[in-house]
């Protein structure tokens, strides 16, 4: 059974990836292109439908709070 990341921006999924870390790199790139300098992130591991997992992208700019970002990595069993 292999497992499809879906990335998700909203409620809108992107695209889709064999492997997570390759899934968190595109959202992480495409979030942070025009934040500024010393912008960090984080990701947040929460529990999905049917004994999945999601990822929540969190980011927090210079002295401010994290906060959510509204972008996600969504695991899907493939199960065909």
């Amino acid at each position: 059974m292999a497992t499809v990341y879906i990335a998700m921006s909203s409620d809108r999924p992107t695209a889709a990836y064999q492997d997570l870390s390759a899934a968190q790199q595109a959202i992480v790139a495409d979030h942070t292109r025009y934040m500024p300098d010393g912008y960090e992130t984080e990701w947040q591991e929460e529990p999905g439908f049917n004994d999945t997992r999601v990822w929540q992208l969190r980011g927090r700019g210079p002295g401010r709070r994290w906060s959510k970002s509204y972008r996600s990595v969504v695991e899907v069993p493939n199960r065909s």
